[in-house]
């Protein structure tokens, strides 16, 4: 798949590498752009995005080097020779998640959870458009296909080139992941507008980020995994365990405010235990039964929404 946009001299600029540039971009500029609505400064923004960059390449590439550690001669060549491999989204909100509690732990920072809700629809926009970057290689495609024809187009299916020189129509997974860092974009704008109290928005939309991506990540047939097993990715635990952290935070928050455990709490709770357990199941059904993916991912992914659902409602009984 072609990827040349330009060539300059010996200077040849790749079309993947223009949206990586572009997406960096544009997330910069919204999050300087929040600065206002969010009662922040633009020397915090400042401050967090210089560590934030520079740190999202080595710990991306340490991701997948961790991995996929055969597709590099070493790990000192997977973090200088950037001409192959492979990079894993999670290190980018594991780059700006460090780098913001180490300078608010230095007091670059002064107003931390105001700071990480401008970052919050910030790297969802930067993210949606980093994704469209996989369209010029063959990473990020689905382990399914449709079979209607009039699908193989994008957003759903892309051609992906076997090993054997043959075509093969997969679902598109990284077009639908960047229509979801959009909605996510979206909706984090729209809790911004609501005076959410400071942190609230960025604990939500990770909340609904984990929720969409680790459905979407299950899709994957070159997901990270573990060393130590095949089954559930590394991004896929990050997910699951954004969406019960922030369900923990907001339960005490709204226990304590409430003076106590309240019947909508222990409903709550049971919700989510019960939309938890059927999603988690899910995960284990569509690895053996790969026929039925579609009906299967619509139950977990509604199951796993309806969890951010629950901490969306516990993240408001605290005012009530």
């Amino acid at each position: 798949m072609e990827n040349t946009a330009l060539i300059i001299g010996s200077l040849s600029i790749s079309y993947s590498g223009v949206l990586l540039f572009l997406g960096a971009l544009s997330g910069s500029c919204l999050l300087f752009g929040l600065q206002r609505r969010t009662n922040t400064g633009v020397s915090d923004a400042a401050a967090l995005l210089c560590p934030g960059l520079l740190l999202s390449v080595p710990l991306s590439r340490f991701l997948h080097w961790y991995s996929n550690s055969s597709q590099y001669a070493s790990f000192a060549s997977a973090l200088t020779d950037y001409g192959s491999g492979g990079y894993v989204v999670l290190g980018v909100y594991a780059a700006f998640l460090l780098s913001a509690l180490l300078l608010w732990a230095l007091g670059s920072i002064r107003k931390l959870p105001a700071l990480l809700d401008s970052l919050a629809p910030a790297g969802a926009l930067a993210l949606a458009i980093v994704k469209l970057s996989c369209r010029f290689s063959q990473v990020c495609r689905s382990k399914f296909s449709f079979e209607s024809e009039s699908l193989r187009r994008l957003p759903f299916m892309i051609a992906s080139t076997l090993s054997n020189g043959g075509t093969e129509w997969r679902i598109a997974t990284f077009c639908l992941q960047a229509i979801a860092y959009l909605l996510v974009c979206a909706a984090a704008l729209l809790m911004l507008q609501k005076k959410k109290r400071a942190g609230d928005t960025f604990a939500l939309t990770l909340s609904l980020t984990g929720a969409v991506q680790v459905v979407l990540d299950s899709t994957r047939y070159d997901a990270a995994y573990f060393r130590s097993n095949g089954f559930v990715s590394i991004t896929q635990v990050f997910c699951v365990s954004a969406l019960v952290i922030v369900g923990i935070v907001f339960s005490v928050r709204s226990v304590r405010s409430c003076g106590g455990v309240k019947l909508r709490h222990i409903l709550c709770w049971l919700l989510y235990a019960l939309c938890a357990g059927v999603g988690g199941y899910c995960e284990y059904y569509v690895q053996r039964h790969a026929g039925l993916f579609l009906p299967t991912y619509a139950v977990m992914g509604g199951c796993f929404l309806l969890c951010h659902g629950v901490n969306c409602v516990l993240s408001r009984t605290d005012t009530q």
